[in-house]
This record gives C-alpha cells, sequence and structure tokens, in this order.
C-alpha cells in the first residue's frame, strides 16, 4: 500500500464501535458497501445512514476483512 489507506483506524475510543467489538487499530473500509475515506463524503453517508435499522461495517484487522451487521438504535 502506498500509505492511501481507505478507511478509518479505530482508536478504541467510540462506544458504539466498541460494541461492534472493534479492537483498537481495526481499520473501518466501508460501510453498506460504500468505501470510507473521503471526510465530506463520508459525513454525508452517515447522515443517511443513520435513519436506516441496520448498516453493515467492513472492517480490516490484521489482513484479514470481515463485514459486521449492525443494528442501529432507533
Amino acid at each position: 500500500a502506498s500509505g492511501s489507506q481507505q478507511g478509518y483506524v479505530y482508536d478504541g475510543s467510540n462506544p458504539m464501535l466498541s460494541a461492534l467489538n472493534l479492537k483498537e487499530g481495526d481499520v473501518i473500509t466501508a460501510i453498506n458497501g460504500q468505501p470510507l475515506g473521503d471526510i465530506e463524503q463520508d459525513r454525508q453517508l452517515l447522515e443517511d445512514w443513520r435513519n436506516q435499522p441496520q448498516i453493515q461495517v467492513e472492517v480490516m484487522r490484521d489482513g484479514a476483512s470481515f463485514t459486521v451487521n449492525y443494528a442501529l438504535p432507533q
């Protein structure tokens, strides 16, 4: 990788993400199939996702990718 890694490295501080059993250092690469990494676009997407009953979070950990389904509290 050239350092232009997509997504966000989780720092362990977000309670919602901790509820997904994410660990510090995990990289959130996409939500609902939308790649993350563009702050402005991601902010807009997050607003849209708040209205959905469930989101699908793609995570990279130690070189392996997995998906977590998260039901948003309504």
